[in-house]
This record gives C-alpha cells, sequence and structure tokens, in this order.
C-alpha cells in the first residue's frame, strides 16, 4: 500500500501546470500565417517545455527553466 502513496503522490506531483495562449498577427505581413497557438508547461522539478502549433500544424518546442504561473 505504502508503494501505491508513493506513486500516486509522484505521479500527481509531476503532472505540473499548463497554460496556453494565442499569438496574433502584429502586422499585415504576418496576417497570411493567422494565429498561433502556444501552450507553456511547468512542473515542479524546475524545468519547462514551450510548445508552438504552427500555421501549416507543424509544432516547435523547447524545454525551459520552470517559469511562474
Amino acid at each position: 500500500m505504502r508503494n501505491f502513496l508513493v506513486v500516486v503522490f509522484f505521479g500527481v506531483a509531476l503532472v505540473g501546470c499548463a497554460h496556453d495562449a494565442h499569438l496574433y498577427p502584429a502586422n499585415d505581413l504576418a496576417v497570411p500565417g493567422g494565429v498561433l497557438t502556444v501552450r507553456f508547461t511547468s512542473t515542479d522539478s524546475g524545468h519547462g517545455e514551450i510548445e508552438i502549433t504552427m500555421p501549416d500544424q507543424e509544432t516547435l518546442w523547447a524545454n525551459t527553466p520552470s517559469f511562474g504561473a
């Protein structure tokens, strides 16, 4: 039972927090690209990820140090 609780605890602790954002075109040249979707994910392990979905559905991502909510 103790092992089960440890696994559940770490599973919950590593879930982290995710935030979505939309980046809108700032000028006429960028309008054909449309709105970009960005997802910021942060975990309690001191690390986070940024994922950007481009208009052609290509996904860009980067690892970052954790950032505040």
